[in-house]
């Protein structure tokens, strides 16, 4: 199945390049202005939960040294009336009871009147099944009478002396106090364990309010206490005092996060050892939310100015690199339209320019090839045009050396029938093919018939052929042998000599490459017309065919360099013993596939 071309396919490379640049800078951004924030948020979290938690237990321990001060105060009571209510047991005059109810009067004053306790309401002795005596610090007289049904008074006894704290409760004679709590101690006898009395301490909730009040900064939660049942004992909010609070089950100090009343809060709590009170603070997660939003705002205000900044960058980074790749856009433009005559100007070393150096040297190297092939067109022309010229109307030739070739045999003259059937086998063989490239067998045909006819006119000449049979098959550039063994009949005069001879020869090298050798024992080349010759064969220029010296080697070497290649063609050297030695290397060889002998 075809994947469907997606819409941004069709954008130019200017919108791509800034649409991936701006996303791969968005999406960075984004996320670390998102992980930044909840990162910050976590940090925040976890410092207000070690802050409140730092916080309940400090006033958890204020709330300790309160108790004990109270426990102590009681201390005091017991040792200021131990000797004047310990003989109560044992028979008493009218003068120990006067002298008993002085002393317990005084040791209740005194703790009305302890400095640290301006939250006492009253303090009770209670003994002999009823509230005996009495005295009221910041209260009034607060009726006690029934204390024999509380659930307090029967724990007291049973507690051996130790110090009870009893919840809050509302006082009816005490309307502009809603609530107090109280501090019952039973005063034990230590030497037979029975209780004497029990006294009673009554404490408005003044002192746990400024005790959580003081003990909180402005952006602290809600502090308020708890006993051990978990009922609340002080709060701000004096309407949930006795209301039961879900604090979770876990150790003595903590703090979580869950729904409290419907809303998403924060609780740390800290639990005293000493009184097994609780004190508890909450704090509403959407008010942490509030003290990051001035946070969460800057954060995406720095990251959209950050996000403006890098797209304009980009547009202006991309254009930047997209202007030399429009120039070059430009200039193949007009290379499609036949202009090879444009110039990319290079600005710097960067890829984009040197692309444009690369351009530059593609365009030279078309305009050298199709030049090339124009002077190719007419090296072959010229080729046709020297062939027709030497052939002087090859049809009209064969057929008038036929009928020579009938009247001499006929007149018995058969050396000279013989040369003309030659010439005239010369002449068709010259027409049979228009190919730019024969098999190596028909070009040595054509060759053998040449010498056999220059070796009537010279019979001392003769030719050497040392061709390995599979190489017959080669396909080679046609005509580019006989060339060379006219040069060497006509500059070489080789036919001067006894023992004149012509050599061909082929060898084949690793990379299949094919050299044809053409040497003979001629006179040979001076060293400068050497030197001129080489220079000449180096030239590619098209007027140096105007010369008619030495034309057919210049067109055989400069047809190969078309065919093949620069690096191929023709090379001369004069060989050691005499004689000229021309080298024909041609690129890579092919067969000709079902070729006949």
């Amino acid at each position: 199945m075809k994947l469907r071309t997606f819409w941004f396919r069709e954008w130019n490379l200017n919108a791509k390049l800034i649409s991936a640049y701006s996303i791969t800078i968005i999406i960075p951004v984004i996320a670390l202005t998102l992980l930044g924030y909840q990162h910050y948020n976590k940090n925040l979290q976890k410092k207000v939960g070690e802050y409140g938690l730092s916080l309940s237990d400090q006033v958890s321990k204020n709330l300790d040294t309160y108790i004990q001060q109270i426990d102590r105060m009681a201390s005091t009571f017991y040792l200021d009336v131990q000797d004047d209510i310990g003989g109560q047991l044992e028979p008493r005059t009218p003068s120990d009871t006067f002298r008993e109810k002085v002393m317990i009067d005084r040791a209740l004053r005194n703790i009305v009147l302890a400095i640290p306790f301006s939250d006492l309401d009253g303090a009770y002795w209670i003994a002999d099944g009823e509230v005996l005596y009495s005295q009221y610090g910041t209260g009034n007289w607060v009726d006690h009478s029934g204390f024999a049904q509380e659930d307090w008074y029967k724990r007291v006894l049973q507690m051996d002396g130790e110090g009870m704290l009893i919840p809050p409760y509302k006082l009816a004679a005490k309307p502009e106090d809603e609530y107090v709590f109280s501090y019952a101690r039973s005063i034990v006898n230590v030497s037979n364990r029975k209780s004497y009395g029990v006294l009673l301490l009554d404490f408005s909730l003044k002192g746990l309010a400024e005790m959580t009040d003081n003990s909180k900064s402005p952006s602290a939660g809600t502090l308020f206490v708890l006993d051990e049942t978990g009922k609340i004992v002080y709060h701000p909010d004096q309407e949930r005092i006795l209301e039961e609070f879900p604090l979770k089950s876990g150790p003595a100090y903590g703090y979580y996060t869950d729904e409290v009343y419907g809303t998403q809060t924060m609780v740390h709590y800290v639990r005293s050892s000493l009184s097994n009170w609780t004190i508890v603070n909450t704090i509403e997660v959407s008010k942490l939310s509030n003290e990051l939003e001035l946070l969460r705002n800057l954060l995406w205000i720095s990251a959209a100015v950050l996000l403006l900044l890098s797209i304009t960058l980009s547009a202006l980074l991309t254009t930047t690199i997209i202007r030399p790749l429009k120039e070059l856009k430009r200039l193949m433009f007009r290379v499609e339209l036949g202009d090879y005559n444009v110039m990319f100007q290079a600005r710097s070393n960067d890829e984009m320019n040197q692309l444009g150096r690369s351009f530059n040297a593609m365009v030279a190297k078309i305009n050298e090839l199709v030049n090339n092939v124009l002077h190719m067109k007419i090296y072959r022309q010229q080729a046709q045009v020297q062939v027709l010229r030497s052939q002087i109307n090859p049809h009209f030739l064969y057929n008038t050396l036929a009928s020579i070739n009938m009247r001499a045999e006929m007149n018995g003259d058969y050396e000279v029938a013989d040369m003309v059937s030659l010439l005239g086998k010369l002449f068709r063989l010259s027409l049979r093919s228009e190919a730019e490239s024969v098999p190596m067998f028909r070009e040595m045909e054509y060759v053998n018939v040449y010498m056999r006819l220059q070796m009537i006119r010279f019979p001392h000449l003769s030719i050497l052929i040392e061709i390995p049979e599979p190489l017959m098959l080669t396909e080679i550039p046609q005509w580019i042998i006989q060339p060379l063994i006219e040069n060497s009949i006509v500059h070489g005069r080789v036919t001067a000599k006894q023992d004149g001879w012509i050599r061909i020869r082929a060898t084949v090298d690793r990379d299949e490459n094919l050299t044809l050798y053409v040497e003979d024992n001629g006179i040979g080349i001076t060293e400068e017309r050497l030197v001129w010759l080489r220079q000449r064969l180096r030239n590619t220029a098209m007027e140096e065919l105007e010369d008619g010296d030495h034309i057919g080697l210049l067109n055989v070497h400069r047809r190969i360099m078309f065919l093949c290649g620069d690096s191929y063609g023709l090379k001369i050297e004069n060989l050691a013993g005499g004689g000229t030695q021309v080298a024909i290397h041609l690129n890579a060889i092919t067969k000709e596939h079902g070729a006949n002998a």
